[in-house]
């Protein structure tokens, strides 16, 4: 097993070319890779504060988006990208705040499609290439339905590919080994020819646990 561990905290500089030439498609094709699995959000250029930043100032929606771990944003985020409603997400968040908040997050789902900006460019162009060549190309990444439904909306580049699969699937969200294995379970695809390219440590380390061919990092 080959596994690289890649931080390039800015991907438009010149200095970590090095990092995407590893994922040339000559060079995948050289190691006898059929399959690149993307994280969904190396893919698609989303940020959860542009739902607001229309209708209130910044430190007004850091009042959502910071709120506690326990039963803020966050969780209740991780409870929609394993499988939640909206409604149950509200219900549930409405109970343990006041009305202000909970007020915002309903806004934040309102205007939920404003969060998407479209492809992150860099990586669409290296999946294209990628899918030119003859190399399966797949997404998988911890999302709510209708996160994926947006994303599809702004992003040409997830009709491109052969799939894209999310945690709400599965019930389960990375970086749970078991939605690796039933991914490439689901697609027939085989672990020891199939690199997998992460945007954190934790998702990172459990590619490399399932025996992917390589594994590789590029945080946003």
């Amino acid at each position: 097993m080959i596994c690289t561990e890649d931080f390039s905290p800015n991907r438009n500089d010149c200095k970590n070319s090095c990092d995407y030439c590893d994922l040339c498609a000559q060079k995948i094709i050289e190691n006898g890779i059929t399959d690149v699995v993307f994280d969904l959000h190396l893919l698609v250029d989303w940020d959860a504060r542009r739902t607001l930043e229309s209708y209130y100032p910044d430190y007004i929606g850091e009042v959502l988006f910071s709120y506690e771990p326990e039963w803020g944003f966050e969780f209740h985020e991780a409870l929609r990208e394993s499988g939640w409603s909206i409604e149950c997400a509200l219900e549930s968040f409405s109970e343990h705040h006041g009305p202000a908040v909970t007020w915002l997050y309903r806004l934040y789902f309102e205007n939920f499609l404003h969060g998407f900006l479209g492809e992150r460019e860099r990586f669409a162009a290296v999946a294209r290439d990628l899918t030119a060549k003859g190399v399966r190309v797949w997404a998988l990444g911890n999302a709510s339905q209708e996160w994926v439904d947006c994303a599809r909306t702004t992003c040409p580049i997830l009709g491109e590919i052969n799939g894209v699969s999310a945690s709400y699937e599965y019930h389960l969200r990375k970086p749970n080994i078991m939605i690796y294995r039933d991914f490439l379970s689901k697609n027939g695809l085989s672990a020891s020819s199939t690199v997998f390219v992460e945007s954190d440590l934790r998702s990172l380390k459990t590619a490399q646990r399932i025996e992917c061919a390589f594994a590789k990092l590029f945080t946003l």
